[in-house]
């Protein structure tokens, strides 16, 4: 996610942002581009 100092951001987008980076989430798995392989 590219910094943009004139947007704010907001909840929704941090969580967003957060939860694709948590590889215990599902929306990790659902971020990438191959979901054909999923270990949860």
């Amino acid at each position: 996610m590219a910094l943009d100092k004139d947007y704010e951001y907001t909840q929704a987008d941090l969580e967003n942002h957060s939860d694709q980076l948590n590889p215990n989430n599902d929306e990790y798995h659902n971020s990438r581009e191959d979901n054909s392989c999923k270990f949860y």
